[in-house]
């Protein structure tokens, strides 16, 4: 009897679809189905990563005056940030954090003097290029290896210093402040203003 079906089976594949080529197919084709489902949720899942700066409520901070030798009571008051901050909500570590911190005169100007740089720089590793790619400008390499964990906040504290006598720094300078990194989400790019007072 069992000839009698084998012989029946083969001759019903020959001519379309058996029972049996039918199982066999919906077997393999199962594994298919359940990769293809599970795969979107984890490639879709979305997430951010944001960088913001920081300032005092008001908005003030204060230059270290950095000519030697100091000369107690030339520290100035100003504004500008007081620091940043990485917002992770990437849904994983960022890896390695790396970045740049630039500080130019505004209206840039041909001569050294006065400079304003950042004076002390905490939550990384601060590397000033020396000397700076400009006259007149700051310049440093920042980095943070550990990098931020998911739904964590990394934050960078710093204050400035300049350069000169409170003689020789015109009251109102400006200087442009520009913190700029590459995220997992692209170059961010952090723009500031400070100011002697």
């Amino acid at each position: 009897m069992s000839d009698v079906l084998n012989a029946e089976v083969t001759s019903n594949e020959e001519g379309g679809f058996s029972r049996r080529r039918v199982v066999k197919g919906v077997a393999w084709s199962v594994p298919v189905l359940v990769t293809a489902i599970a795969v979107p949720p984890a490639s879709a899942s979305g997430g951010k990563f944001e960088a913001l700066l920081d300032f005092n409520t008001p908005d003030t901070v204060n230059f270290v005056q950095q000519t030697r030798p100091a000369v107690a009571g030339q520290n100035r008051p100003g504004k500008g940030p007081i620091g940043f901050h990485l917002l992770n909500k990437s849904g994983a570590t960022s890896g390695p954090i790396v970045g740049t911190i630039t500080i130019t005169p505004s209206p840039a100007t041909a001569t050294s003097d006065p400079v304003v740089g950042i004076n002390t720089f905490s939550g990384g590793t601060l590397t000033v290029m020396t000397p700076p790619p400009a006259v007149g400008t700051f310049s440093a390499n920042f980095s943070l290896p550990g990098g931020v964990a998911n739904n964590a906040t990394a934050t960078f504290l710093l204050d400035f210093y300049y350069t000169g006598t409170s003689k020789t720094v015109a009251i109102g300078k400006q200087f442009n402040l520009t913190v700029s990194f590459t995220s997992p989400t692209g170059l961010l790019a952090l723009p500031a203003v400070l100011q002697l007072n």
